[in-house]
């Protein structure tokens, strides 16, 4: 059999501090083992996106196989395991105490990983991962859970072999014989297993966290050691400790035996009797509407449910089900004790009570009988009717009833229905593949849905197979080729006729789950008001769908529009595609919320912007001629050129964002700093651009061409900023929520944002993209971009070879941002011209809907901003017979004299055109050296553009406008 791939993420201290992990890398080589050890950098937070680059290279191997870690690798695996969504065998962190977990250090991290960022790690795992599959094997001294917030000191976090066992290492450990073999070859579960077995007790203080897998090769192991100790002389005081111990275990069973009995006695009162099992519950619908009270989508508002008895149900699908949620059905009596135990240790120790773990019947009562109420009184209820249910009924009739009344999604509930909503057919003739997916659905409906273009049932159907064959259900080469066909499967959605705006409400929904739980969405009777406005959303989603039709002959297949409040971050329109019951062209993956496209020009804005805050200005000028920029280590010099492969020479930065002019774009970025435009970009939503060395690295001087992924919610966040003066607010979906008796469960509370942007350099910014003069050399004067009686700020974007296309717009209300191309990132026809075709006339069509019959909404101009005549030319104060223009700049940041590009020798004006080049690495001029080959080609014979030596070779004199910092080197002496 083959054996899994094993990845290995160090601690904090990097490889060579984790020097046992390097022997056992050696070891599960020389067993066979594929053993991935990534050299990542220290693990520190601002570096998390580090590791990303890394495994994205290991991408496919991370499914199926096990993951080891050390200290505050854990975090960073639980990242990956969460950001890639692939399924993993196991999960095994050794030495990660609570404050790297939850502690300030890591509130940034803990954020990105879970949106509460609050929740206990233990949460996030029970919300989105399978206990059964993932093992957090805790060693007492290592996995250390503290009753209070304060960090566990160092000491108390030193592994055993070291605390306990000065001179020993895992080698020691294996020369003494802790180690089993199987056949002469180590098993790695078995290796760290007794890692965690080999660990001493602790005290009352610290409480374990996690799950530790008790093997009977680990209890001999324990008992030899137990063997080895006894041989130690008689010690009198361990004789007293025990005396006492055995004092208090006595008070406590008596204590129990009182007690227990008196509580089943207590919540045995008023109980629901079991033999109304055989009704269904399912009469609160969990509704979901848009901001004025339009019902978009409604979970169980046509319940679908048909009752088959266990002898029409596929022998295969009930072991699956039995595999997967309660390997153990026909032997325990209704109840898991150590879910019992959990429980009741959260209730007492952390005030909540924790999902999972609990039986078919367990999940029967929870599903028929009780609320989903998260409390202690509410498990024991579960408890004892659990216990009579099974007692009353057979363990056949059990199941034949829980897979009658488990959610399967959408409005399928029990496997008839779940068997016709999802492969339109009958139970009865369901196969093996079939099978092992429904039965990985009821865990969580929504997250492995094949109906949101994710494919998460694919790992989840995986995991279900290979509990069936650990089982002995089914053999290997059944497993293998159950899971290839379903595999080829597809999906046809068939019970979401009715739903209104399904991008949204998927997301909606998938956002409720996470924070209340799929049994509350399922069956919780929820009463959710969104920010949707269904008006807009309605007309957003014709005009997508209606030009996407037209560009067929542009090889475009796809498009996607986000509209949003900048003030509030209220989404008021998601349109993730052309059509979400296309199925041929994947058209239920949500394309508006999808990280994996390339933004082409579209964030330029952000790079000019933080040019504004280093003390440019939109005056500032630069020369757009070929130039050559540093390619990377070992990497050839990189070229960019414009769109239309012309250079306009001296520009000054009103009109090379206008027109979007790709070579001032990337000098801009050279000047202003790399890791400075990411942090802006990051700070205003880019989640993508986080100022990481790795993604650096990987970015380059490409980034405002494109060079990092993004997403179109991120996008329209982003804009926001600009739109709302400065200020980011996130993205909001859900304004309200309660249940079905009207209690509120959750409202958005207004919120003021976060300031990352000054207003004066947002009102800049979207003059600039409102300018229509600005951007006429490019778009010409009647493109798509113009909205009729109205002034909007608008930016496009197109990356190579066409395989994306974006507009984004806005006014101080609305942000609408538009993305067309092809799911399968195919390129489209090269005539695709932004503001003609493409994103544009639909985000045009858009952003006139709404406005329609609203007051032009112009950006206000800040105090701190004053208007100025310029030279149109150069940029500074009014030279002598040249045209002027105005232009705004941030007070202080005003031109004070004559740009000093003009000299005058002997009665003959002259244009010095200098540059110096920040990111040379030889201490070679390439800037200047492609202005002088621009002269050259453009103004060979003009005296203007040619002066003397003396002035071309002497230094021009200083700029009166502000002298930026640069934090790649001193700031270029460029024309303002």
């Amino acid at each position: 059999m083959q054996k899994p791939t094993v990845f290995i993420f160090h601690g904090f201290g990097g490889k060579q501090a984790d020097s046992w992990l390097s022997w056992l890398e050696k070891k599960l080589l020389a067993d066979g083992y594929d053993v991935i050890y990534p050299d990542f950098p220290q693990p520190h937070m601002p570096e998390l996106a580090a590791w990303d680059d890394v495994l994205l290279t290991h991408k496919d191997k991370l499914r199926g196989s096990i993951i080891v870690t050390h200290s505050l690798g854990g975090i960073f695996a639980l990242h990956v395991i969460q950001k890639y969504k692939v399924p993993i065998k196991q999960l095994i962190c050794v030495a990660l105490p609570k404050n790297y977990i939850e502690g300030k250090m890591l509130a940034g991290l803990w954020q990105k990983i879970n949106d509460a960022g609050k929740a206990s790690l233990k949460r996030f795992i029970e919300q989105n991962f399978d206990w059964r599959t993932i093992h957090i094997y805790s060693p007492s001294t290592y996995l250390l859970y503290s009753d209070n917030d304060t960090a566990i000191p160092f000491e108390e976090t030193v592994p055993f072999y070291q605390k306990h066992l000065p001179d020993a290492s895992i080698q020691t450990l294996h020369d003494k014989g802790h180690f089993n073999y199987k056949n002469g070859v180590h098993e790695l579960p078995e290796i760290l297993t007794l890692i965690a077995q080999n660990e001493p007790k602790v005290g009352n203080r610290h409480r374990l966290f996690g799950i530790i897998k008790s093997t009977s090769m680990a209890f001999k192991t324990s008992r030899r050691m137990r063997s080895k100790g006894s041989r130690s002389s008689f010690d009198a005081r361990k004789m007293f400790t025990l005396s006492k111990f055995m004092k208090w275990g006595f008070f406590a069973f008596l204590a129990l035996l009182l007690v227990v009995p008196a509580l089943f006695l207590w919540y045995s009162r008023d109980l629901p009797t079991p033999g109304t099992l055989v009704t269904s519950k399912y009469s609160d619908a969990t509704r979901i509407y848009d901001k004025k009270g339009t019902l978009l989508y409604s979970v169980f508002e046509d319940e679908n449910r048909t009752y088959v008895t266990l002898n029409k149900i596929p022998k295969k699908l009930q072991q699956a089900t039995i595999a997967v949620e309660d390997e153990n059905f026909y032997e325990n009596n209704g109840f898991s004790p150590t879910g019992i135990i959990r429980a009741a240790r959260d209730s007492l120790f952390e005030r909540r009570i924790s999902g999972g773990g609990s039986t078919i019947t367990q999940q029967l009562v929870k599903n028929v009988l009780l609320s989903n109420e998260q409390s202690l009184p509410r498990k024991i209820k579960e408890l004892i009717l659990a216990i009579q249910v099974d007692q009353r009924y057979s363990k056949d009739e059990v199941l034949e009833m829980y897979l009658n009344n488990i959610p399967y999604g959408g409005t399928a509930v029990g496997v008839e229905a779940a068997s016709e909503q999802y492969f339109g057919k009958k139970a009865k003739d369901l196969n093996l593949s079939d099978s092992a997916f429904l039965a990985g659905l009821p865990q969580s409906p929504s997250l492995y849905t094949p109906f949101n273009g994710e494919k998460r049932y694919l790992g989840r159907s995986k995991d279900v197979l290979r509990q069936m064959q650990e089982n002995g259900y089914v053999t290997k080469n059944e497993a293998d080729k159950a899971y290839k066909d379903l595999e080829k499967y597809s999906f046809e959605q068939k019970d979401v006729a009715s739903i209104k705006a399904p991008h949204f409400v998927m997301y909606v929904r998938d956002v409720l789950a996470r924070q209340f739980g799929e049994q509350m969405v399922t069956t919780g009777g929820l009463q959710v008001t969104t920010s949707l406005d269904y008006d807009i959303q309605q007309e957003s989603e014709k005009i997508v769908k209606e030009e996407i039709g037209k560009l067929e002959k542009f090889k475009v297949s796809n498009g996607a529009a986000v509209v949003s409040d900048p003030k509030t971050g209220e989404i008021l329109a998601m349109v993730g595609s052309s059509d979400y019951f296309d199925r041929e062209n994947d058209g239920n993956f949500n394309v508006a919320v999808s990280e994996t496209r390339q933004p082409g020009s579209s964030l330029k804005p952000i790079a000019y912007a933080a040019a504004l805050e280093k003390g440019y200005t939109a005056s500032t000028m630069l020369m757009d001629v070929r130039t050559d920029f540093p390619g990377g280590a070992g990497q050839p010099a990189y070229s960019p050129v414009n769109y239309d492969g012309a250079y306009r020479g001296p520009v000054q930065i009103r009109y090379a964002l206008g027109n979007s002019l790709n070579i001032p774009a990337v000098k801009t970025l050279a000047m202003v700093g790399l890791g400075t435009v990411m942090q802006k970009g990051y700070d205003m939503g880019i989640e993508n651009w986080e100022p990481t060395a790795q993604n650096k690295a990987n970015a380059g001087l490409s980034l405002v061409l494109g060079g990092r992924e993004t997403s179109l919610l991120d996008e329209v966040t982003a804009y926001g900023v600009f739109a709302n003066k400065g200020v980011r607010q996130d993205p909001v979906t859900v304004l309200k929520v309660t249940d079905n008796k009207g209690k509120v469960l959750y409202e958005k509370k207004k919120t003021e944002g976060k300031k990352v942007l000054s207003e004066e350099i947002a009102f800049i910014i979207s003059h600039i993209l409102l300018d229509n003069s600005a951007r006429t050399a490019a778009f010409g004067a009647r493109s798509a971009l113009n909205i009729a009686g109205k002034q909007v700020s608008v930016k496009t974007g197109t990356t190579d070879e066409k395989r994306d296309n974006w507009t984004i717009g806005y006014t101080p209300s609305y942000v609408v941002g538009v993305w067309v191309g092809n799911n399968d990132n195919s390129p489209m026809n090269n005539a695709i011209a932004s503001g003609v075709t493409g994103a544009s006339p639909i985000w045009n069509d858009i952003m006139t809907y709404v406005l329609k019959g609203k007051s032009d909404e112009q950006p206000q101009v800040p105090s701190n901003v004053v208007s100025l005549q310029v030279d149109a030319f150069a940029g500074g104060l009014p030279h002598a017979g040249q045209p002027t223009r105005s232009e705004y700049f941030v007070k202080g940041t005003e031109p004070t004299a004559e740009s000093p590009i003009y000299k005058e020798k002997d009665g003959q004006q002259y244009v010095i055109l200098k540059e110096e080049d920040p990111v040379s690495g030889d201490g070679e001029n390439r800037w200047q050296k492609a202005i002088d080959a621009w002269i050259q080609t453009n103004h060979k014979d003009n005296k203007l553009y040619n002066p003397p030596d003396e002035l071309k070779n002497g230094k021009t004199e200083e700029s009166s406008d502000p002298t930026p910092t640069s934090e790649v080197t001193v700031i270029p002496t460029v024309a303002p």
